[in-house]
C-alpha cells in the first residue's frame, strides 16, 4: 500500500543483516593455511579389539577426572561468592545498624532537626485543600442569598435619586438584627449573588487512615466570618420592608459587616437546631507534587477555635505526623516552622492530557508544592490566663494563641502545620496582621486539633 511505511521500505533491507565473523576470502585462507601436523597412524596392519576396549575404557576414566575436577572447582567458586556476600551483607547490616542507632541516639538527646530536614521529612503530609461551598436554609434545603435592589430611591416630592453614586444597578441590601448588622438574606436567586465561595487552603495528616487537620475557616467556611465581595460596599439598610432614611431624609448607607459568620444569622429567628447551614461543593485534597484530587468530607469542626478535622478515603496508608502539645510549656524564643501552600508564592501548573478515548480535553491542575517559612514563637497570647499578676485572672479578648515572627507567608497557607525544632507539630497556621509597617502571624495551639481526634470532654 501507498504511504510512509512502503516509502521507507525502498532502497533499505527489511532487517538488520547478522553480524559477519570474516569475508569469503579469509574464510578460504584459514581452510588452507596448515594446522599442524596430524596424528602419527600406525605403519601398517589394524588395532586389535583389546587396544581399543583399553583406549575407550581409558578415555571414560580421563573424562571422569576431568569432570570430578570441573565439579570441585565450580563448588569452591560457589563457596566463595557465597562468603563474599555473606560479608557485604554483614557489613550492610552493621552500617545500617549504626546508622539507625546514631538517627535513635539523635532523637533521644533531643537533637534538633534543621528546617531543611524537617521539610525533606514531613513534606509528604501537607496536603493542598480547594474548596467550594454555599449557605443552605435547613427547613428546606435551598440555596441561600444575599438580596439586592435597584440603585434608585425616591424623596419626599416623587423625585428618583441613585442610593449609590458610582454607577452601579443594583445595590446591596441589609438588615439590623438585634445589636448587628447582617446581609438581608433570600432564597430568590433572581434577586442577588449566592452566600458561599471557592478558596485554597493548607492541611496536614494527623492519621494513617487519612484524617487530616486544618482551619475551620478552610473546611467549613460558614462557621467563620465571612469576606463579603468588593461590591457588597456600601450597602443599604431596610426595615419595614422600605429603605431606611437618615434624618436628612437621605439613604442610610452601611459599610459590610466585617464580623458576620453566615451559620450564625439570627434572621430564622434564635433556634437550637435548624435555621442556616453551610455545604461544601467539593472538597478535594492533594498531596505534594500529584495532580490526583481526592474528594474530602468534614469531619469534625471545632466549637473552640479555629480548628476543623476532614477525612479522606485511601487505600493506601498516609503519611501523618506527630503532634506535641505543649502548650504548658511553650515560651517565646521556641522555634517555629511552618509549612503550606501561601498564595503569594508562584503557582506550578501540570497540563493533564487523557488517555481516555470517550474524553480526549486535557486539563491544566495545579501541582501543589509546598513552602517553608522559618521563625519563632514572638508571644503566646493565653485566652485565660489564672497565673497573671498577683494571682488574678488575665484574660484576652483574642483567644489562645501562638504569635509567629513569621511574615514571610500568609493567605493559602492557614491550616499548614507548625513545628518545633524535633519535627513535631505545636500548632496551625491560621491568621495574620499588620501595623504600622510590621506584620505578624498566629497559630492555633494544636491541643484544639488534638480535641477533634478524640471522644473525651476537651480540658
Amino acid at each position: 500500500m501507498p504511504g510512509e511505511g512502503s516509502t521507507a521500505a525502498y532502497g533499505a533491507p527489511a532487517t538488520t543483516p547478522p553480524t559477519r565473523m570474516g569475508t569469503g576470502s579469509a574464510m578460504s585462507t584459514m581452510g588452507s593455511r596448515p594446522m599442524g601436523p596430524g596424528p602419527t597412524m600406525p605403519a601398517s596392519g589394524t588395532v586389535g579389539k583389546a587396544t581399543v576396549e583399553r583406549m575407550i575404557a581409558q578415555n571414560k576414566s580421563d573424562n571422569r577426572k576431568l569432570l570430578f575436577v570441573g565439579a570441585a572447582g565450580l563448588v569452591v567458586i560457589l563457596v566463595l561468592v557465597a562468603a563474599f556476600l555473606l560479608y557485604n551483607q554483614i557489613t550492610s547490616n552493621k552500617q545500617l545498624s549504626t546508622d539507625t542507632q546514631n538517627a535513635l541516639s539523635a532523637a533521644a538527646a533531643g537533637a534538633p532537626m534543621s528546617p531543611a530536614d524537617i521539610a525533606k521529612a514531613y513534606t509528604s503530609s501537607v496536603v493542598y485543600i480547594e474548596a467550594g461551598w454555599k449557605l443552605i436554609f435547613t427547613s428546606n434545603g435551598g440555596q441561600v442569598y444575599h438580596k439586592h435592589i435597584p440603585n434608585q430611591w425616591k424623596d419626599q416630592e416623587g423625585n428618583l435619586h441613585s442610593i449609590v453614586g458610582d454607577g452601579r444597578s443594583q445595590v446591596a441590601a441589609y438588615v439590623v438584627v438585634g445589636q448587628n448588622v447582617e446581609p438581608l438574606l433570600t432564597l430568590d436567586n433572581r434577586s442577588g449573588p449566592p452566600i458561599g465561595g471557592e478558596h485554597s487552603g493548607t492541611g496536614f495528616a494527623v492519621t494513617s487512615d487519612g484524617f487530616i487537620l486544618t482551619n475551620r475557616h478552610v473546611g467549613a467556611t460558614w462557621r467563620t466570618s465571612y469576606h463579603f465581595p468588593a461590591s457588597s460596599t456600601p450597602g443599604v439598610v431596610i426595615s419595614n420592608g422600605g429603605i431606611s432614611l437618615k434624618p436628612d431624609g437621605t439613604p442610610l448607607l452601611v459599610a459590610a459587616p466585617g464580623d458576620w459568620v453566615p451559620s450564625e444569622t439570627k434572621q430564622a429567628g434564635q433556634t437550637l437546631q435548624g435555621g442556616f447551614d453551610g455545604r461544601n461543593d467539593y472538597l478535594n485534597v492533594t498531596f505534594p507534587k500529584n495532580e490526583l484530587r481526592i474528594p474530602g468530607k468534614v469531619a469534625r469542626v471545632s466549637d473552640r477555635h479555629d480548628v476543623a478535622m476532614l477525612k479522606i478515603d485511601v487505600p493506601d496508608s498516609v503519611p501523618k505526623l506527630e503532634l506535641n502539645d505543649n502548650y504548658d510549656t511553650i515560651k517565646p524564643g521556641d522555634a517555629s516552622i511552618v509549612l503550606g501552600y501561601p498564595g503569594v508564592s508562584p503557582a506550578v501548573y501540570g497540563v493533564i492530557r487523557s488517555q481516555d478515548v470517550f474524553n480526549r480535553e486535557a486539563q491544566l491542575k495545579i501541582i501543589p508544592d509546598p513552602t517553608i517559612s522559618v521563625g519563632n514563637i514572638g508571644r503566646v497570647i493565653r485566652g485565660a490566663d489564672p497565673n497573671g499578676n498577683k494571682g488574678d485572672v488575665i484574660y484576652s479578648g483574642f483567644g489562645d494563641a501562638y504569635q509567629l515572627t513569621i511574615n514571610s507567608t500568609g493567605a493559602g497557607n492557614s491550616g499548614g502545620p507548625v513545628f518545633d525544632d524535633k519535627g513535631r507539630v505545636t500548632g496551625i497556621f491560621f491568621a495574620g496582621g499588620s501595623a504600622g509597617g510590621a506584620s505578624v502571624t498566629y497559630a492555633v495551639p494544636i491541643r484544639y486539633g488534638k480535641e477533634l481526634m478524640s471522644v473525651s470532654a476537651p480540658r
